[in-house]
């Protein structure tokens, strides 16, 4: 059997973030949520799924 291939929605996450989402409070109130580097990286292996659809993982801490 060859090994899966893993997709990842996480591209789309983190582009959505980015463009609803504010920071809502302290001294940069309203200014657009930036995510850094290691935040996409966690988002794209957190909504990795396989050919179907099929999310590698159900839930995260």
């Amino acid at each position: 059997m060859p090994p899966r291939r893993w997709y990842s929605y996480g591209p789309d996450v983190s582009a959505w973030i980015e463009a609803n989402c504010v920071l809502p409070s302290g001294e940069h109130i309203g200014r657009p949520f930036r995510l850094m580097q290691w935040q996409k990286e966690w988002i794209n292996e957190l909504y990795a799924s396989d050919a179907r659809g099929n999310l590698r993982y159900r839930w995260s801490l």
